[in-house]
């Protein structure tokens, strides 16, 4: 064989194993591109970096359908925390008479276009987790989850609606429904800004 029938069939060889390393790079640059933009915080983080600050909630709750409602009045302390990915709320006030502290967490998942909050306070041991798609930020925010009514066992749906008038002032709603009732209003929020 031809000393440069030798060098072709070698540079083709080479150019052979080359060609699956090179589309090896480039699925990894993909890759490494697309776990960035996941891991990088955008408009919908923003704008719940705009919550964090200091708060006067004042709280309404109907104990039952059709109840006289409970006003109390609350603080929250809420930051953004890991890189500004996610907003950390923290609730101090008292319900029913009792003292209450509860934290609670909000976050946007870029990959899926979903909200995900969770919550736990000094009144249960179960953690709440509610989510919902979220396409704007500045819309009005919907989420959604199931927890167990500790008193009868059974399963029971809540929703809250979040909407933010403006940087001051804000106001949340929640909804359950319990067994085969329809969904009633168990808690309203309004959010005076104090620093």
């Amino acid at each position: 064989m031809s000393a440069p029938r030798i060098l072709t069939l070698t540079v083709l060889a080479a150019l052979a194993a080359a060609l699956p390393l090179q589309a090896q790079d480039q699925d990894a640059a993909a890759a490494q591109a697309a776990m960035a933009a996941a891991a990088t915080p955008g408009p919908v983080h923003a704008f719940l970096a705009d919550k964090a600050g200091e708060w006067t909630v004042t709280t309404t709750m109907w104990p039952a359908p059709g109840a006289e409602p409970v006003v109390s009045t609350m603080t929250s302390k809420s930051e953004m925390v890991l890189g500004g990915r996610y907003l950390k709320e923290e609730f101090a006030g008292e319900v029913f008479g009792m003292p209450f502290a509860g934290i609670g967490y909000t976050g946007y998942d870029n990959t899926t276009g979903t909200i995900t909050a969770t919550w736990i306070d000094n009144m249960s041991t179960a953690t709440m987790v509610m989510t919902g798609k979220y396409a704007q930020a500045g819309d009005p925010m919907e989420v959604a989850g199931k927890m167990i009514d500790p008193a009868s066992g059974g399963e029971v749906f809540m929703r809250s609606v979040s909407v933010w008038k403006n940087h001051d002032q804000g106001h949340v709603d929640y909804y359950a429904v319990v067994g085969g009732q329809g969904e009633v209003k168990t808690m309203a929020m309004d959010y005076q800004r104090v620093r």
